[in-house]
């Protein structure tokens, strides 16, 4: 019997006349133990709702039935709770929006948040503890909303860091975080973008908070230059980005009034080309596993995904899968498995075949989380959210223990 609700088919039974009556009773029976198996299994127990059979499809964006071919993603099961994962951090003071980061350093056991005047903080013993990062002599002080980390494939000793209000748009560190450099003299910035192809990482793509003014530099971030003039008009805020190459560019924009999408430019931002039209929300996601680009919709309103460096877009699912609460930012994630997450209504949802089903995994999200990281060092999902109160929330971080070889 399966656990998604399908059922085997049963093997023919030759029945003689006189046993026909013995033989029915015990169909009778089977079938019926194995209804009673199929619904128990539809059936959370730390829920009480059903959630085996969520599985979605983008030609069919309803829940399918009970009665689906097990050709469908099986839901992955999880015992483990959410635990607690705040520590030190916890009444921190701060400011609105007072902890809106969190990054998972890809080649290392490494946590990195970021807290609004606070600067960046680090754990390397899975969330147990944390301390400052820039305390350094040297460092340049960080007192910005933390908005985005940028990790450096080659040095995995540098990484970027981008924030809104309270002083510097962009800092660099060299040295793992000891000491960190501001580039340049841009503020209230949502994400600072890199081009990883080149090992100088010459050019960035700034985008500034609740603007259509994307910066760009050429020179490593000593200087910036608005690359906004080629870009039409009404398309709202363009809060992220990806540096493909030197020349070549992506922003994505929102904007409820319409006239948001996916802009592209290959002449280092003197023109800028629609290249979808819908407005997206958070960063694209680079895959590992096909080279494609993915990014979630605006509102939850489904994935697209290129497969050309973002000449070209497909959706690939459609809307009412993922989260689309206020404060959430829905964020994309690679497992090392390349499996892809992202952050659903109820839980965390994965994919295996490139974002065209989706299944649930896990406990119920213990509140509206703004982000989702997974740390292959620790084996574990982590989520966060912030208010606007004046200290850290004492439940702003929260871990979910996921091994993905076993899952």
């Amino acid at each position: 019997m399966s656990t998604g609700g399908s059922r085997r088919p049963m093997k023919s039974m030759d029945c003689s006349r006189r046993r026909r009556q013995i033989c029915a009773a015990f169909v009778a029976a089977l079938l019926l133990a194995g209804s009673i198996l199929t619904g128990s299994s539809l059936m959370d127990a730390g829920a009480n709702r059903p959630t085996d059979n969520l599985h979605w499809r983008s030609t069919n964006l309803a829940p399918l039935a009970p009665s689906t071919p097990a050709t469908t993603i099986p839901m992955e099961r999880h015992s483990g709770p959410w635990v607690n994962a705040t520590a030190n951090l916890a009444e921190l003071k701060s400011e609105c929006g007072n902890l809106t980061l969190m990054a998972s350093h890809p080649r290392r056991d490494m946590l990195i948040v970021g807290v609004a005047q606070q600067g960046l903080w680090v754990s390397e013993d899975g969330a147990a503890t944390w301390s400052r990062l820039g305390l350094a002599p040297g460092s340049a002080v960080i007192t910005n909303r933390p908005s985005s980390i940028q990790f450096d494939p080659i040095d995995q000793n540098s990484f970027w860091e981008s924030g809104i209000y309270n002083g510097g748009g962009v800092y660099r560190t060299l040295d793992n975080g000891k000491t960190f450099a501001q580039l340049g003299d841009v503020t209230h910035v949502d994400v600072v973008s890199v081009d990883l192809a080149d090992p100088a990482h010459q050019t960035l793509v700034a985008t500034t908070h609740e603007k259509s003014q994307p910066l760009r530099s050429g020179d490593g971030g000593a200087s910036w230059t608005d690359v906004s003039a080629g870009l039409p008009s009404g398309v709202g805020f363009t809060s992220n980005s990806m540096v493909i190459n030197a020349t070549t560019q992506l922003l994505g924009s929102q904007n409820p009034s319409g006239g948001a999408g996916v802009f592209r430019t290959t002449t280092a931002g003197t023109q800028w080309t629609r290249v979808y039209d819908k407005g997206v929300w958070g960063q694209p996601l680079r895959s590992t596993s096909d080279t494609a680009i993915y990014w979630l919709l605006q509102f939850g309103g489904g994935l697209i995904k290129s497969s050309d460096d973002g000449v070209s877009w497909q959706q690939v699912v459609g809307p009412d899968i993922f989260s689309s609460s206020p404060g959430s930012s829905s964020n994309l994630i690679e497992l090392p498995d390349g499996r892809l997450g992202a952050l659903g209504r109820e839980r965390i949802l994965l994919s295996q075949d490139h974002g065209t089903t989706w299944s649930p995994v896990g406990r119920p999200l213990p509140f509206n989380a703004w982000g989702l990281i997974y740390s292959s060092s620790r084996s574990s999902f982590f989520i966060w959210h912030w208010d606007c109160g004046p200290v850290v929330l004492s439940d702003a971080i929260m871990r979910l223990p996921f091994d993905y070889r076993k899952n």
